[in-house]
């Protein structure tokens, strides 16, 4: 699968940080789930697409959130795909 996506806002305020506004802000929170999932299904990213993905799971905090999932034991069957 491969992604033909470009990040203008990512290109606008790169000199600012390597977040997607420069700084981390509320919007990284909301594309860190995005960025694991593309991880997970193996998605091509572009070069400017993949670094900020990896700047994003290289971050402590998104590595806690990773973990902590690694460790939960509990399965809700309801929500199991295929039932």
């Amino acid at each position: 699968m491969a992604c033909r996506c470009s990040c203008p806002r990512r290109a606008k305020y790169a000199a600012l940080g390597p977040w997607m506004f420069g700084a981390f802000s509320i919007a990284d929170c909301m594309f860190a789930p995005v960025a694991s999932r593309f991880a997970t299904y193996g998605v091509a990213l572009s070069e400017s697409a993949t670094q900020y993905q990896q700047q994003m799971l290289n971050h402590d905090k998104m590595k806690l959130w990773v973990a902590h999932g690694q460790a939960e034991t509990e399965v809700v069957e309801a929500d199991e795909a295929g039932q």
